[in-house]
């Protein structure tokens, strides 16, 4: 090759980008920007659930109203805020009776089921149902203490039991409830636990306690064997009958970070720190293990015998991978580096898209750098990077299917995207312009003006 038509391919390539620039600038100044509202919350935390509900089509965001009484004054009232998933709208508000923890949206009858924390130190958990439809609750059941409660020296801690510790099944009519630990102070730390309680599903009449060798953790549910895997975190796995609320075997000990469930595959995936292990449901038998190291996140089942895996990375910055599995084969279909440490994991299976919440920190970056990866399902390939204002503490993600806007819930303010003029030319297929990087770089300090120590959800249109 001559050096004139060197001259010519590498002018070539500098209009291309002239041109490609030119046309994402003029894009993003016609279509605008990708967040569609901006949703202000009361809580002063932000850190509470947020649940997609597509029975009822809306957006469910845990949070606090300020409530005046007689007796007791002003005080601090749980709600639900239903939004509506195309434009982040306001639709109800539902009042709880207590703080939710682990929700979830039962898919045969559209209600919300959760444990409930009823009041701190010594107070036991409860089972609650909402009826989202008429905003009322059904009932609120509390879980029964053992018969003996261990007292231990130290500081405060909070439980092992973590989201999945309420299952339902709705053929058998019956809840399973692991109990929870409650919260401790200095120089005691009080542990009601190693409970695992059946309530009847309609009325949330206590039915059943078992007490573990050890405190259960998580819970996942095969509706269609009627086996529930519960978790012992450091202790054991225990095979128990949602039928009878008894325990059937137990099936291993070691250490679990969490458990889900594929019931059209019949596995059930349990993580660990070294990888994960998938046995069959129907007795509990080992199948395979993956190897994935600092897998401290459960597995997110996204459809038709897939799952998705986000592990931690170890080193300075803490980068972790995103791998998609093969439920049915027990194998790593792709991996994918991410651009920091994994917090949070969503799917719409529709588009075909997983979203990955990251926080990229080391030694030039103290403080975490917040960014959501738009994740094809089919390859892997990172399709957009949207790094977000440095000032927010992002807390939960969802995604409306219908409509395909993602939620993100944020502490100190909302987590405004830091505007990049290029993602135009980065979100070309990787073959056109192979030397651009594929991710947007989070710009230190954007978006810090206006930020608050309230919470706040924020609507994004990732096709924007």
């Amino acid at each position: 090759m001559t050096l004139k038509m060197r001259r010519i391919i590498v002018l070539a390539m500098v209009l291309i980008v002239i041109v490609a620039g030119g046309a994402a600038l003029a894009v993003r100044a016609t279509r605008g920007s990708i967040v569609v509202a901006t949703v202000a919350l009361n809580g002063a935390s932000g850190d509470g659930a947020m649940i997609a509900d597509e029975w009822n089509g809306a957006i469910l965001v845990e949070d606090t109203i300020t409530a005046t009484s007689p007796a007791a004054g002003a005080s601090q009232q749980p709600v639900l805020r239903m939004l509506d998933g195309a434009d982040g709208r306001l639709v109800g508000i539902v009042p709880l009776v207590a703080n939710l923890d682990a929700p979830f949206v039962d898919r045969t009858t559209g209600r919300l089921l959760s444990l409930a924390n009823l009041g701190g130190y010594g107070h036991p958990f409860a089972v609650t149902a909402v009826d989202l439809a008429r905003r009322t609750t059904l009932y609120t059941t509390a879980l029964p203490l053992p018969p003996t409660v261990r007292l231990m020296g130290g500081y405060g801690m909070q439980g092992a039991a973590g989201p999945g510790g309420i299952v339902v099944d709705d053929g058998a009519g019956h809840i399973l409830a692991a109990s929870r630990v409650t919260f401790g102070g200095m120089g005691r730390i009080t542990f009601p636990d190693r409970g695992l309680t059946m309530l009847d599903a309609r009325t949330g009449r206590l039915l059943r306690t078992v007490y573990l060798p050890a405190v259960p953790t998580y819970l996942a549910l095969d509706a269609r064997t009627h086996h529930a895997f519960v978790s012992g975190g450091i202790g054991s796995l225990w095979l128990v009958d949602s039928r009878t609320g008894m325990v059937q075997r137990t099936l291993s000990s070691g250490y679990t970070t969490g458990v889900v469930v594929d019931e059209r595959a019949h596995r059930a995936l349990v993580s660990g720190p070294t990888g994960l292990r998938i046995l069959d449901t129907h007795g509990g038998r080992l199948l395979t293990t993956v190897a994935i190291p600092g897998l401290f996140h459960a597995p997110l089942m996204v459809s038709g015998g897939r799952a998705l895996a986000a592990s931690f990375g170890w080193g300075a910055w803490h980068r972790g991978m995103l791998r998609l599995l093969d439920t049915r084969r027990g194998r790593v279909v792709w991996t994918t580096p991410l651009a920091g440490a994994p917090l949070a994991l969503a799917t719409d299976a529709r588009r075909g898209r997983a979203y990955v919440e990251t926080c990229a920190f080391g030694p030039t970056q103290p403080q975490c750098a917040f960014s959501i990866a738009v994740i094809a399902l089919a390859d892997g390939r990172v399709q957009r990077a949207i790094a977000l204002s440095s000032t927010a503490t992002v807390s939960a993600m969802t995604v409306d299917t219908r409509t395909g806007h993602l939620f993100i819930a944020s502490q100190r303010g909302p987590p405004l995207p830091v505007v990049d003029p290029w993602s135009g030319i980065r979100n070309l297929p990787p073959f056109a312009l192979p030397f651009l990087p594929r991710a947007v770089q989070p710009t230190p300090g954007a978006g810090s003006a206006g930020a608050t120590r309230q919470g706040s959800v924020i609507v994004l249109d990732i096709d924007h």
